[in-house]
C-alpha cells in the first residue's frame, strides 16, 4: 500500500528525536514520515511540501527521492493508497477534495480540520460520497493510557461517568483544544452536543465581522453539554491532566499520558473517595503510529475507523460553539444555533493553527 505525506513542517517529517526525555511514554515517534514507516505493508512512497528547501532537506534526511511542491502533481503521478496531510487549516478542505477525486483510499489529518463548520461539514461529506476513511489527528484517542482508562470506563470503574474535566492550561482554540474536546467525546462516547458556555480572554479575540474571528483565542472557560446531563469543562488549570467524575468515583490521566489515578469510595454509602490506586504508563506503540496501523486495517476491512465522522464534526462545533457563545456575551448556545459559516482562522501572529 503506497502512502504519501503532504507537509513536512513539525508533524509531517521533523525528527521525534527533538522530543526525546520531554513527553511520557507512548508518544514517539510523532511525526507523520516515522509513523508511517513503522505501519506494517506501507511504503512511504513520496513527500510534499511547498517549501522546496524544507522538502529536499526532509528527502535528503528519509532517503525519499520522489518530492513534490504541488501535491496534485503528486496525487496524480504516485496515485497514493493512503494520504497523511500536516498543513496548515485553511488549504486542508481542497487537500482532502482533491484527494477523495483522485483514488485516495484513506486520510489521515491533522487538527483542526476546517476553519468552519459548513466547512468541515462539505469534507466529511466528500470524503463518505468517495468511500474514504478519514482518520483525524487528535491523537490522544489512540495513546496507550487513555485507551486504557476509557476500557475502566466502560468496566464501569467509577460507575456511570457525568462529567469530563480538562486541565490543559491557559491554551488557544485551534492550537489545543481540538486535543481536550475530543478526549471529551472519548470518555464520555457521546456526540449528542446540546449546549456550550464559555468565555475566551477577550484580548486574544480579533473579530473581524459578525461572522469573522481573525485570532486564535484562548479559552478562559468553557462547558459543554450533552443528552443525560453529562458534560465536559475547559479549566485554565495546568498540567496536561483530565479528570472523569463519575456515579461511584473519578479517574484522572495525569501529565499527558503518564500514569492513571483511580479513586473510588471505600464502600457503597461513603462520601469519600478514599479508595486510591495509580497504574504507570502502560508500555506500546506510538499512538500516531496506532492511528495509522488502524486506518490502513480500516481500509483492509479488518478493522473499524479509530474515530467517527461524527466525532470529528462534533469536536469542530464544540469550538465553534465555545467562540460564538464568548461572542453573545458568554451566554449558554443551543448547539443548533452555532453558525454554520462563522470562521476562525487560527491565525497567531503571522502563522495559522
Amino acid at each position: 500500500m503506497k502512502a504519501a505525506v503532504i507537509g513536512c513542517g513539525q508533524m509531517g517529517a521533523a525528527p521525534s528525536a527533538r522530543l526525546e526525555g520531554l513527553v511520557p511514554g507512548g508518544w514517539l515517534p510523532i511525526s507523520h514520515v516515522e509513523c508511517l514507516r513503522q505501519v506494517e505493508g506501507v511504503e512511504l512512497a513520496a513527500l510534499c511540501d511547498m517549501d522546496s528547501a524544507l522538502l529536499e532537506a526532509r528527502g535528503r534526511h528519509y532517503g525519499i527521492t520522489a518530492l513534490y511542491t504541488d501535491y496534485r502533481r503528486m496525487l496524480d503521478e504516485v496515485r497514493p493508497d493512503v494520504v497523511t496531510v500536516a498543513t496548515r487549516t485553511p488549504p486542508k478542505h481542497d487537500i482532502v477534495t482533491v484527494a477523495c477525486g483522485a483514488g485516495v483510499r484513506g486520510i489521515y489529518v491533522e487538527k483542526p480540520l476546517a476553519n468552519s463548520i459548513a466547512e468541515a461539514d462539505s469534507v466529511l461529506s466528500c470524503a463518505a460520497a468517495a468511500g474514504v476513511t478519514l482518520v483525524y489527528g487528535v491523537n490522544r484517542r489512540y495513546h496507550p493510557t487513555y485507551r486504557e482508562a476509557r476500557r475502566m470506563l466502560l468496566d464501569g470503574a467509577i460507575g456511570e461517568p457525568i462529567e469530563v474535566v480538562a486541565e490543559h492550561g491557559r491554551a488557544p482554540l485551534f492550537w489545543s483544544h481540538p486535543h481536550t474536546v475530543d478526549l471529551a467525546l472519548f470518555l464520555l462516547e457521546r456526540t449528542d452536543l446540546l449546549e456550550v458556555q464559555a468565555s475566551l480572554d477577550p484580548e486574544t479575540v480579533e473579530q473581524r465581522g459578525e461572522l469573522h474571528v481573525d485570532s486564535d483565542p484562548v479559552v478562559e472557560h468553557a462547558r459543554f453539554t450533552f443528552g443525560s446531563g453529562t458534560s465536559a469543562i475547559l479549566l485554565q488549570t495546568g498540567g496536561l491532566s483530565v479528570r472523569v467524575g463519575g456515579t461511584r468515583g473519578t479517574l484522572t490521566v495525569h501529565g499527558d499520558g503518564s500514569y492513571i489515578q483511580l479513586n473510588r469510595p471505600l464502600r457503597e454509602d461513603a462520601a469519600y473517595f478514599l479508595d486510591q490506586r495509580f497504574l504507570p504508563t502502560l508500555p506500546g506503540r506510538s499512538a500516531t503510529v496506532t492511528a495509522l496501523a488502524e486506518l490502513v486495517g480500516a481500509l483492509d476491512d479488518s478493522g473499524l475507523s479509530p474515530v467517527s465522522s461524527a466525532e470529528i464534526g462534533t469536536g469542530l462545533r464544540m469550538l465553534m460553539g465555545a467562540v460564538w457563545s464568548h461572542l453573545q456575551g458568554s451566554r449558554p448556545v443551543a448547539a443548533t444555533d452555532i453558525p454554520q459559516q462563522l470562521v476562525v482562522t487560527g491565525r497567531y501572529g503571522d502563522v495559522y493553527a
